[in-house]
């Protein structure tokens, strides 16, 4: 991430950001299935777990949410957007505590932690793969905008 702060064009250091965000949710889904599949003790599990939701959440703070500001050369505010996507997982937080005794009816929390680490691994990697299309197709950044 420090090597990212260093790399002046501000489209390389964007799409590297959600490089590394990609990476970061492949390892959740990976430690998910590693963890099912018996590959991983439970330290490690937890370990790479917290390492990949910690990478994206880095990488879009600290390098997307910046580039992309740069990139469209508009006047923005870092801190409020770093405001909604930090509400947004309190948020979803919350109704995960509220609504846990109904999710899970039958079997344990950690199945329903596995399922959910996999399917929003998922959604998370598409979600940064069509962002990262939308940033090429409307050309943000470029010269002859």
């Amino acid at each position: 991430m420090a090597l990212l702060a260093r790399t002046r064009d501000n489209r390389k250091a964007f799409d590297a950001g959600l490089a590394v965000s990609c990476l970061g949710l492949a390892t959740v889904a990976g430690s998910c299935l590693a963890w099912r599949w018996g590959a991983v003790t439970p330290f490690q599990f937890m370990v790479l777990i917290g390492a990949g939701l910690y990478l994206p959440y880095v990488a879009v703070h600290a390098v997307v949410f910046e580039r992309w500001i740069a990139l469209t050369r508009d006047r923005a505010n870092l801190g409020f957007l770093m405001y909604l996507t930090d509400s947004a997982g309190y948020l979803g937080v919350c109704g995960v505590m509220l609504t846990r005794g109904n999710l899970v009816s039958e079997g344990s929390i950690l199945g329903f932690f596995l399922e959910t680490g996999i399917w929003i691994s998922i959604l998370g990697i598409v979600a940064v793969a069509i962002a990262a299309s939308l940033s090429r197709r409307a050309r943000i950044g470029t010269v002859d905008q």
